[in-house]
């Protein structure tokens, strides 16, 4: 099966939600590394970057992203970043998945004032996602995208993250958009193995319970046109 190709360069965010991200920024003029977790052809990427045009140091910007979802990605992420005048090797791309390099940068010590998490929106590797978290500075801020009924894992994976990370406040929403602000220190880890086995299972019982449903559905209809 072919890839897909990418059929627009612009952000995957509403108005209202590249408007909230780009406020966070703007109002905390922050210092210290970002990351995005998730960058698909770096239309929310060139925006946030774009915050930062007028001072004469941007703070880094860290890009986690397996690069194949579809044909040239990384190639697009850099040249949408050129037709914003941005330089693409200022922008520090890790080739893979949160999984593999959250303990190399936690041993490490890395710290991180913003993290916008829109990657895989099923209810394991959000909470895999979440484990940044843990690296952010007080006062910084997570951002997730698409926290609606229509991804049910992003959903669960966040409410389950504030019950259990009283450090956490919801700082404001627009669209789909959640900001969440770092007011103190909470546990450590704020995602534990508990945490991601318990993921793990709601996100095979969800996908059971939705074939399940999807196999009812399709045969009730069946049953209702034969009588």
């Amino acid at each position: 099966m072919a890839k897909k190709r990418a059929s627009t360069l612009e952000s995957s965010c509403a108005p209202e939600e590249l408007l909230l991200l780009q406020r966070i920024l703007s109002e905390n003029r922050f210092s210290g590394r970002h990351m995005e977790i998730g960058t698909a052809v770096g239309g929310t990427l060139k925006e946030l970057i774009e915050v930062y045009s007028d001072r004469d140091c941007c703070p880094e910007f860290v890009v986690i992203d397996k690069f194949t979802y579809y044909e040239e990605q990384l190639e697009n992420v850099c040249r949408n970043l050129r037709g914003k005048g941005i330089d693409p090797s200022t922008v520090t791309f890790w080739k893979g998945t949160s999984e593999d390099f959250y303990d190399r940068e936690s041993a490490a010590g890395g710290k991180f004032d913003f993290i916008f998490i829109d990657a895989d929106h099923r209810h394991y590797p959000v909470t895999v996602d979440l484990q940044w978290a843990d690296l952010v500075e007080q006062g910084g801020f997570v951002c997730l995208h698409d926290y609606s009924s229509k991804f049910p894992g992003v959903i669960w994976a966040v409410d389950r993250f504030l019950k259990k990370n009283l450090n956490y406040e919801i700082f404001d929403r627009a669209g789909s958009l959640i900001a969440l602000k770092k007011i103190g220190q909470g546990r450590i880890p704020e995602i534990s193995k508990n945490d991601l086995h318990t993921a793990r299972v709601v996100q095979w019982c969800y996908k059971k319970r939705t074939k399940i449903s999807a196999f009812f559905n399709k045969n009730s209809r069946q049953f209702a046109r034969y009588g």
